[in-house]
């Protein structure tokens, strides 16, 4: 529907034959109703290309950040390439797949809307990419995975040279990003312009009118002029910032309609500058921000700002999508938010928003809490280019108007459009970041990664009273490796180790790399009698094995390990970590290739010190 800035109620004048002011003055009507509605549809004309101008920068905006995905797709699909190559592990391999996937969906969004010149630099991008993946990529990766790294050429086939090709790339989809960003800057300058002429219409349009009506009152009462004198001082106040003033409703039947009529044009200007304002500064924030995490905590704080009389939630998917947890919270009416299964919420099942307003109108949402079914409410799902990422949940009080509750689900949905996109950004971000919980040499989790496992699934052992134990791997001699044959013989022990311990143990194991030369396996729900089992048996696998590197076999790999389990060598993760340490040093000590039982009463202090890791890459 078009929205409208005021409406004017017609009143009717008492049945009398005395000469009202608008009887008198009916034949000056005609010019002062034309300059108002010109003034009206002038400002709502200004206003509706501020909106479009807007509009225009929002897309500019979302054009931004996928041509951000979409060099790093190429970036992520080179960096694995260029792991796998190194280490030749599959993990590597599925990121540069990945990238190519990502690379591909970001340019199925990106050749939709640009113009013909970012088309053909599209092309071109494309065209580079093509080229670098079949000359020089796929090549590449069909030959590691029958000869050594070392022997890999860095370039392709003649002509084709890999780095040279990467940079055309990146330099390109720069350029791209500086077009999208100047294209942002021109519609942003181009909504301010339109603000600004709507503005200028304000203050003219109404110095306009008053002058025909002053010019008319002249044989007036002056009652008539008294009240005209205040609505044009109104008018000179608003058109020079003031918002909030309105004019006096008095005089005869025809100030007291324009001074109603100006007043109901100033309530919703007044009102949709704010909103607009609001939403532009909410927007730039979130683009400032550095995390997911400090997003939702601005947005928890301008919530009531921008949807005041209102409680509500912003809640989000977690990692494994199994269930959606509040990040930001806001009012008194919701009580305490909690999370909730994805199913429990119709706007997350339908796709769409889910308004409920009782006691006709659509069914409550099972995770709503604090709500007696007497109050209104709706889900507004948060989707960012087909992936729902959360939703937000808003609740009003009971005594709530009809107009009041549908204006608020219209604001609320739009300000869902433009902050999901920059929340999406972020968690990318976020996600990106969290990669580097993966050792690049072994392809193993980090020792990062290895810590919030540990919190985790002692957390998890504790409430269903299970038992987790912990395995302490270290290679034997592995110095002698380095310096007898050099760090990449080294190296190469490490990924066969790494690689093995990966295929050897369940899904739901956890293999890391602590450091140096030295493994961390978390078995969840195993008895220390299943690990030590599992010990031998790998002790066994590992001796009765052979690394070769460069055509050299590198002799047999022997395994010390230390065993220790919760909650019978502690109750906390460090603690069951330095008693498997301290029975991985037991079994050194006692000749190396063994494995050795942390005991229930273990000591962990006993070892003297703790061995110097080789820092994990």
């Amino acid at each position: 529907m078009p929205r409208q800035f005021f409406s004017i109620r017609p009143t009717r004048s008492p049945q009398t034959h005395r000469w009202g002011l608008r009887s008198r003055a009916s034949w000056l009507h005609a010019p002062a109703l034309a300059i108002a509605l010109g003034t009206a549809a002038l400002v709502s004309s200004r206003i509706d290309n501020a909106e479009q101008a807007a509009r225009a920068a929002f897309d500019n905006q979302r054009r931004v950040a996928l041509l951000g995905e979409f060099e790093a797709a190429v970036l992520e699909a080179q960096n694995s390439h260029r792991a796998y190559l190194l280490a030749g592990t599959e993990s590597s391999l599925d990121g540069y797949r990945e990238g190519v996937r990502s690379f591909w969906g970001t340019y199925g969004e990106l050749k939709h809307g640009g113009s013909d010149g970012e088309a053909r630099t599209l092309a071109e991008v494309v065209t580079l990419f093509q080229r670098w993946q079949s000359s020089y990529a796929e090549p590449s990766i069909e030959r590691r995975r029958t000869v050594a790294r070392e022997t890999l050429p860095r370039t392709g086939g003649p002509g084709v040279d890999n780095d040279a090709l990467i940079s055309s790339i990146r330099e390109k989809t720069g350029t791209l990003r500086g077009e999208a960003r100047s294209a942002l800057e021109a519609s942003s300058d181009r909504a301010h312009q339109a603000f600004a002429t709507g503005k200028l219409a304000g203050i003219l349009g109404p110095t306009a009118l008053l002058g025909a009506m002053v010019a008319a009152g002249l044989w007036l009462a002056l009652r008539t002029v008294k009240a005209l004198d205040g609505l044009r001082a109104a008018a000179d106040r608003f058109a020079d910032g003031d918002l909030d003033v309105r004019a006096d409703v008095a005089g005869s039947e025809e100030t007291r309609a324009v001074a109603q009529a100006f007043n109901g044009m100033a309530s919703q200007l007044s009102q949709r500058t704010a909103r607009a304002s609001l939403l532009t500064e909410i927007g730039e924030t979130l683009q400032a921000c550095a995390s997911f995490d400090e997003a939702c905590k601005v947005l928890a704080q301008v919530a009531p700002r921008l949807l005041p009389e209102t409680s509500g939630a912003l809640s989000v998917f977690n990692a494994s999508r199994n269930a959606v947890l509040p990040v930001a919270t806001w009012g008194a009416h919701l009580g305490e938010a909690q999370g909730f299964d994805p199913n429990d919420c119709w706007s997350l099942r339908k796709g769409r928003v889910h308004l409920y307003r009782p006691p006709r109108h659509g069914v409550s949402c099972p995770h709503v809490h604090g709500n007696d079914g007497h109050a209104a409410h709706v889900c507004i799902p948060m989707t960012a280019q087909g992936d729902p990422i959360g939703v937000l949940h808003l609740q009003f009080p009971e005594n709530s108007s009809l107009h009041d509750v549908n204006d608020s689900v219209e604001l609320a949905t739009t300000a869902a459009e433009r902050f999901v996109l920059a929340l999406a950004n972020l968690r990318l971000r976020d996600s990106l970041r969290d990669r580097s919980i993966r050792d690049a040499l072994t392809g193993l989790y980090n020792r990062r990664y290895l810590e919030e496992t540990l919190d985790r699934e002692f957390g998890r052992a504790e409430r269903s009273n299970q038992a987790v134990s912990i395995m302490v791997i270290d290679i034997d001699h592995f110095k002698r490796f380095n310096d007898q044959r050099g760090h990449e013989a080294g190296d190469a022990v490490l990924a066969h180790i790494g690689r093995l311990l990966a295929e050897f143990f369940r899904t739901s194991d956890i293999p890391c790399r602590y450091g140096g030369e030295e493994f961390v396996v978390v078995l969840p729900d195993a008895a220390i009698s299943n690990a030590v089992h599992r010990a031998e048996t790998l002790r066994d696998v590992v001796s009765a094995q052979t690394v070769e590197h460069r055509g050299t076999l590198l002799g047999p790999v022997t395994l010390s390990i230390g065993v220790a389990s919760f909650p019978t060598n502690g109750s906390q993760p460090d603690e069951v970590l330095r008693s498997a340490d301290a029975a991985l040093y037991l079994a050194k000590k006692q000749g190396r290739n063994r494995v050795s039982v942390a005991p229930e009463e273990t000591q962990p202090n006993c070892r003297p010190s703790m061995p110097t890791r080789r820092s994990a890459a």
